[in-house]
This record gives structure tokens, sequence and C-alpha cells, in this order.
């Protein structure tokens, strides 16, 4: 028995060897199905200060694209099927000062790196509060020199205009907020709610304002929305003006303001409800 588990450890120990190379070669099949929890920290930022200076030579990538997770939900929607915590479970300030850290370790190990896109999202990167997203937003310029997209993810539950205001001053040209619907009887039933509808208007144009892309999200599929219910959130969504509007499991992205362009693009199927708009 002793053998067998020499053995077995032997062989998962040269495996990880290999898919660590794979890895640090920028190969995205070596991460399939690949478990986190094998790495410790340290074992990335280590293999991080290895591979930065690297980067754009033959064999390894060109691009770096960072992406912060903020896994924290002040309450859980019914159809999110990602990893989160409650923020009754732990302490906003202390996960702030360990992103702070982590972002400036990464800054630290390598200097300060070019990269293409970065993104803010969550669980609800907005629950931060102003001044630990003023921190972490900080950090990342600190770390990074980002050359096209910065993308922040908002539940317009928790997002105000002063953090709007923080996220445009740090460099986000970009922001997606997760609006779902407008029908209050089916955001309770999955267990959310949205602030006023000229609160979310507000945000579209401040966001506008400050020279910001704009993204508002609705799903189609909730239970307890109907085909007018769909409509109605439809045509509000398009009144505010953002740039695009996603229908989530069904729709492609859509180009807004104007509607009726829609039913003149022949490469759009439109479903039954854009139909009787």
């Amino acid at each position: 028995m002793g053998t067998d588990r020499e053995e077995s450890s032997r062989a998962d120990l040269e495996a990880r060897e290999i898919l660590t190379e794979k890895m640090r070669r920028g190969e995205i099949s070596a991460w399939a199905g690949w478990r986190p929890d094998f790495m410790t920290f340290d074992d990335v930022l280590s293999q991080w200060r290895d591979v930065a200076p690297l980067l754009g030579s033959p064999g390894y990538p060109g691009n770096v694209n960072v992406y912060v997770n903020i896994p924290i939900c002040a309450s859980f929607c019914g159809y999110c099927m990602y990893w989160k915590t409650g923020v009754d479970r732990v302490s906003v300030p202390d996960y702030v000062d360990y992103l702070v850290s982590a972002i400036d370790a990464w800054g630290g190990a390598a200097g300060r790196v070019d990269a293409l896109n970065c993104y803010i999202g969550g669980g609800t990167a907005s629950i931060l509060p102003a001044a630990g997203l003023a921190r972490v937003v900080e950090a990342l310029g600190g770390a990074f020199r980002f050359s096209n997209e910065r993308s922040f993810e908002a539940n317009p539950a928790s997002f105000s205009p002063e953090k709007l205001e923080i996220v445009a001053a740090g460099g986000f040209n970009r922001l997606s907020m997760g609006v779902q619907s407008l029908d209050a009887a089916v955001l309770l039933g999955v267990g959310r709610k949205n602030p006023p509808e000229d609160r979310l208007g507000a945000l579209v144009a401040r966001a506008r304002g400050l020279g910001m892309y704009t993204n508002v999200d609705l799903i189609c599929g909730l239970p307890g929305q109907t085909p007018e219910s769909i409509a109605a959130d439809i045509k509000s969504v398009v009144s505010m003006t953002p740039d695009t509007l996603p229908r989530l499991k069904g729709l492609k992205a859509v180009r807004l303001p104007l509607l009726q362009r829609l039913q003149m693009n022949s490469n759009w199927k439109p479903c039954s409800v854009l139909r009787s708009l």
C-alpha cells in the first residue's frame, strides 16, 4: 500500500511539473480541468516573476489581461451559478486590504507590466465601499499599464455616482450594469432588487458623460416574466440609451440607441417579443 501511495505521489508531481511548464508557455489547454488549490499564491507569484520578462517572446503570450474578482454579495440571485459569499460572512475592509496587497505583490514581482484589458467583476464588484474601491483602482494602475478596455461590473443597487466617478477617474472606460429585469415582482422571485429607473438612467447618462462605454444586461426567461414584461423592460432600458443591451439567454447583443435598426439588420433574428415592439 505504501508503494502504491509513493508511486501515485511521484506520478502526480511529474504531471504537475509538466502542466506547470505548459501553463508558463501560455497554452490554454493546460488550464483545462486545472485545480487552482494545487498552487499557492506564492507559487503563482514566483511563476509570474519568471514569465513576465519573457512576454511577447517566441512561445509566450504577447498580451496580459487582468481580472479582479470581488466574490461578495448582499444577497444571492436565484439564476447565478458563480461562487460567492455573503457580505455578512466576510470583512469587506479585510478583503480590500488583501486585494490591494496581492495587486501590489504582482506589481512588485516584475515591475509595472504592459497589459491589454482589465475587468473588475464578481460576485458584486460595486459592493466595495468608495474608499476601498479607490484603493483597488489605484493599485491596479500602479501594477499594470493598460492600453485597451477597462471594464467595471456593477449592481445598480450598490453603485453610486461617487463610485462611478472613482472608476472613471481611474481610467476605466466601460461600465456594465446587471439590471436583469425592471419588474419588481420578477426581481423579488430571484432575490434581487434595483433602484428606481430614473436613478438607473442617471447612472448611464453620467457614465456616458464621463466618456465611458455603457452596457446594461437584461435576462430573458426569469420566473414570472411574460412577453409584456420583457417588452416593457426593453423599452425602458432603450430609453436610457446605453451603448449596448445584451439580452441574456437567447438574444444577441444589440446596438443602441435606435431599436428600429434591429428590424433593418437582416443578420439579426428578433424574438417574438421584439417583433411586437
